[in-house]
């Protein structure tokens, strides 16, 4: 996996890892949130969605998910 990051917000990296789990066909997209020098937080796990950054501000990040 390879994360992509999203946001640095309030001395935090908000970033992503995509994987796929072949035994039930469907994309793992899994939200970090991690400052400098510390371990990372998992914050959200998405299964099976349609997923994407719609918008960054200074402060705040809209996280989309959704199925079909």
């Amino acid at each position: 996996m390879v994360p992509t990051s999203l946001a640095y917000i309030n001395e935090k990296t908000i970033y992503q890892e995509v994987s796929y789990d072949e035994k039930t066909s469907q994309m793992i997209t899994k939200l970090y949130s991690q400052k400098i020098g510390e371990e990372p937080i998992l914050v959200k796990t998405l299964e099976g969605s349609d997923f994407g950054n719609i918008s960054n501000e200074p402060t705040k990040l809209y996280y989309m998910n959704g199925k079909e």
